[in-house]
């Protein structure tokens, strides 16, 4: 703790002395302000914000610069045909001797590069599990929320299969403590039952895994042209235990 002081203190002496347009200086903000987004004019302008973002979001989650890069030791096994698509259960260590689990979706006769996406599915106990009760679903369907019963009894898993009919390679991974991630309880995770600060460390970066987001590809398909995230948004550790792929 000795050693951080000094740091503290001289980044709180450089605080005082920032200049006067400095973000710091300016009010603070709360919902009830006004912020308009103000989109960049031009291609060149994109790029210039979509670096500091990306700056942003990785320092504001203590990931600037990058921990390092440990083995994943997939494993892809359980290949179920699909017709159109194959889906095969995965589990890698995002740190070791932590997995994370999930199912693959991947079309048939892949040729050249094709979109990958990653499903996070939100906060929905055992999602990839789930089944709706059948009034429900054709509850559903008279009221139009649904179309077909086969998509309604599983709306994680239908998705899924329509992205792959697509063409979208895709990866659906559990939630900390659901379905098949069940190394760290339910509790632990959403109910705060009990802390464990020894898990979200400097040293040990918690369950952030950035080798299996960089080599997340590679894992789907070594095709996959573009990287994207479906789904639920959702900032908690819980659905962060591997995060957005590189495009």
């Amino acid at each position: 703790m000795k050693p951080i002081l000094p740091i503290l203190a001289a980044l709180f002496v450089f605080s005082l002395n920032a200049p006067a347009g400095d973000i710091r200086r300016q009010p603070l903000k709360d919902l009830n302000g006004y912020f308009p987004f103000n989109p960049p004019a031009s291609l060149s302008d994109w790029n210039v914000r979509k670096e500091y973002v990306r700056r942003q979001i990785l320092v504001a989650e203590g990931l600037w610069p990058m921990p390092a890069k440990t083995p994943l030791n997939a494993v892809i096994h359980g290949k179920v045909d699909g017709g159109e698509f194959t889906i095969e259960k995965v589990y890698f260590e995002s740190a070791p001797g932590f997995f994370v689990t999930g199912n693959l979706y991947r079309p048939k006769n892949i040729k050249g590069k094709v979109p990958a996406v990653m499903y996070a599915h939100g906060h929905s106990e055992n999602a990839r599990f789930s089944l709706k009760p059948e009034d429900l679903v054709r509850a559903e369907i008279a009221d139009g929320r649904e179309r077909f019963e086969s998509a309604g009894r599983s709306t994680y898993q239908s998705m899924s299969r329509q992205l792959a009919r697509m063409g979208c390679v895709v990866w659906q991974w559990d939630m900390l403590s659901d379905s098949d991630s069940i190394q760290i309880p339910r509790e632990l995770v959403h109910r705060f039952a009990r802390q464990r600060p020894e898990m979200n460390t400097t040293e040990n970066w918690g369950l952030f895994s950035p080798q299996a987001e960089s080599h997340l590809q590679s894992i789907m398909a070594s095709a996959s042209a573009r990287c994207s995230t479906t789904a639920i948004p959702c900032s908690c550790p819980a659905e962060r235990s591997i995060s957005t792929c590189p495009a």
